[in-house]
């Protein structure tokens, strides 16, 4: 994948019909996708065996298209995940995978959402009306940890340091008693307010371990004063309840029985994104602004909810070393001349 998995399925669903178009998606980070291991890891998180025969690929490509070799290319499946938690790969003709289906998780808690020791839930109803409160300070704004481009730290991280903090609020499922695969697009639909004229939001989505350990997936944003669109900004109006939808995020994560899907809200993620000083003026020439204060609704008439694609098909899950590589092509650094 390139700098988003997103933007990069995005534009292979576009032209996927086009019968010289495929998709790999690769766990690895940015333009790291050929460094593959028996024992890979991304990041912090181990991955397990992640070899792909990347050079035939290639080879087999550059074989038909600039050799003219009609027989070169070696046929292929049009979409090929590498399913995270897993370890194995998913294949099918096209995207999103036929054996995905939409699924929705709502958001509920008892209003004290704040922090990992919180009573956020992600619940499969919508449940009692409430609200959650988060601050947002700029002078003191919420640090990126792990996800995109972050050559800070690695891309994928334990996340609970940023989870103790008290301007993040925390949902998450209760231990899995069935194993979940969640194999394409995820979006937030979410219902919020503000005491400002502009603000952003950031969601992200977390695997946690039996142990504890919270795993970034993907993560995305929303400026609000773009809530109706990039050519239509329009300040917000404090109080007033705003539903919007958080789009962005492409994964394909296995979480087995024992752990719990999590999604992590807050005002800020610094500095992979830059910092919101809530004026709703020239954001890039503030240096100053004031504390925002967010507050997120949950419930009947407010179904703040994390809509995703859950994978229906059977899935041979391998233990971290097993030999998870496709399989009907040549094996890695093989000569077929």
């Amino acid at each position: 994948m390139d700098v988003g998995a997103h933007e990069t399925v995005k534009l292979f669903e576009f032209q996927q019909h086009h019968p010289d178009q495929y998709l790999i998606m690769a766990p690895t980070e940015h333009c790291k996708m050929l460094a593959t291991s028996p024992g890979a890891r991304l990041g912090q998180r181990p991955m397990g065996d992640t070899r792909f025969p990347y050079d035939e690929i290639i080879i087999s490509w550059f074989d038909r298209f600039l050799c003219d070799d009609s027989d070169g290319w070696q046929p292929m499946p049009k979409v090929q995940v590498f399913l995270m938690g897993a370890c194995t790969w998913l294949a099918g003709e096209s995207w999103p995978l036929p054996e995905t289906e939409p699924r929705a998780l709502y958001l509920t808690s008892g209003e004290s959402a704040n922090t990992l020791w919180g009573d956020g839930a992600l619940a499969p109803a919508a449940e009692a009306a409430g609200t959650d409160e988060f601050l947002a300070d700029p002078h003191n704004p919420v640090p990126s940890l792990g996800g995109g481009l972050a050559a800070h730290s690695p891309v994928c991280a334990d996340q609970r340091e940023v989870e103790c903090r008290a301007d993040v609020l925390v949902y998450s499922t209760p231990v899995l008693a069935e194993p979940l695969a969640i194999v394409g697009d995820v979006s937030a639909e979410l219902y919020v307010s503000a005491d400002v004229e502009d603000a952003d939001v950031f969601v992200k989505l977390v695997d946690v371990y039996p142990d504890g350990t919270a795993y970034n997936l993907a993560d995305s944003c929303l400026r609000l004063r773009y809530r109706d669109g990039f050519d239509q900004s329009a300040r917000l109006m404090p109080g007033e309840i705003y539903h919007v939808r958080i789009g962005g995020m492409t994964t394909a994560n296995y979480f087995p029985a024992g752990h719990r899907i999590r999604i992590e809200i807050a005002g800020s993620n610094f500095p992979l994104a830059d910092r919101n000083w809530h004026a709703g003026e020239r954001n890039d020439l503030a240096t100053d602004g004031p504390v925002a204060h967010i507050t997120l609704h949950h419930g009947p008439g407010h179904e703040s909810a994390l809509h995703f694609r859950a994978y229906t098909g059977e899935i041979a899950v391998n233990t971290p070393m097993s030999d998870t590589r496709p399989r009907g092509r040549p094996e890695p650094g093989s000569d077929r001349h």
